[in-house]
């Protein structure tokens, strides 16, 4: 394919599944940097894992494009000009293009990893990523980072996967959590989470209330993510278009049985660490004052918060 057919991609590309996570102000650096005589090291690491993220969108957004031609007589095959080429069968193009959303995800992923590493480091040429707004994580009263995410839920430490799943950890916190634990006690809690100096059974404490949430929040998420499932792995993609969602099978392929299941499983952990939130408190509750103070009826919260046609979370 020759590179002048895929350039009118790159900046659309670039727009739609670059900036948004690394910002246009790191973006603009980056090319700048890469054009010098002598980058660093670091800069050259950051170049080709922004190249290799964005060469798969690229073509994934051209491929629909190529295939067809927009004429007066509508849109018409497209072939080649000796007419002896025939077009690739449905399933090899769904195929491809499945192929090219998932590796360009694993690419931002990687990139991104890298980004963070670099700023945590302490390297000053990659301040203007730092800063920016596309690297502010969202976060919750007891997740704070992808890491924390990842003890609970195979996300495989993806930041994507991590600001698309912790709003609805956000609403299970204050949904399911605080009457279990008392709006008192909920608030002394949220401040233990963050605690470096915690003792061994504040500890235990935060880990039942981090497991409660993770799959609350797993059961909310999984209808309205866009996601691919791999075993118990979760791989958020910017697009499923051309997946094949409704279909069995095997291997990394977008499928709502997949999901189904995981939300299932998610629900029956869900009851368990609710169970093993209660029965922890009982046995410790001379540990905790305030919960004490103002334990709750011990009753069954609320603990399926999605149903099946809505995928709603708050006023959306």
């Amino acid at each position: 394919m020759r590179w002048l057919s895929l350039s009118p991609f790159v900046e659309p590309a670039t727009r739609e599944h670059l900036l948004p996570f690394v910002g246009r102000s790191f973006h603009d650096t980056l090319v700048t940097a890469l054009a010098e005589v002598s980058p660093s090291a670091e800069i050259l690491e950051a170049g080709e894992l922004a190249r290799r993220c964005l060469a798969q969108y690229m073509i994934w957004d051209a491929l629909p494009t190529f295939l067809a031609n927009l004429s007066d007589l509508g849109l018409q095959s497209m072939s080649d000009r000796e007419g002896t080429s025939n077009g690739s069968p449905q399933w090899v193009y769904y195929q491809n293009r499945r192929n090219l959303m998932l590796k360009a995800g694993k690419y931002l992923d990687q990139l991104l990893t890298f980004l963070d590493e670099q700023v945590g480091a302490g390297n000053t040429e990659f301040d203007t990523y730092a800063n920016d707004e596309a690297r502010q994580y969202l976060r919750s009263d007891f997740f704070r980072s992808p890491e924390e995410m990842d003890q609970y839920l195979n996300i495989q430490g993806s930041r994507r996967a991590f600001n698309a799943i912790i709003p609805h950890f956000k609403q299970a916190e204050r949904r399911q959590l605080v009457p279990v634990l008392s709006a008192e006690f909920y608030a002394e809690a949220k401040v233990m989470a963050t605690d470096p100096a915690r003792t061994q059974v504040q500890s235990e404490l935060i880990e039942l209330c981090q497991h409660y949430v993770a799959q609350l929040g797993l059961q909310s998420a999984l209808p309205s993510l866009t996601c691919v499932i791999s075993g118990d792995g979760i791989q958020v993609v910017s697009s499923t278009d051309g997946f094949e969602t409704k279909r069995g099978g095997t291997g990394g392929q977008f499928q709502q049985s997949a999901i189904i299941r995981l939300k299932d499983a998610a629900e029956v952990r869900g009851q368990g660490a609710l169970k093993d939130l209660q029965e922890f408190l009982r046995a410790n509750v001379a540990s905790f004052p305030t919960y004490e103070a103002n334990q709750p009826a011990e009753v069954e919260t609320e603990n399926v918060i999605y149903q099946e046609g809505g995928g709603a979370v708050g006023l959306f």
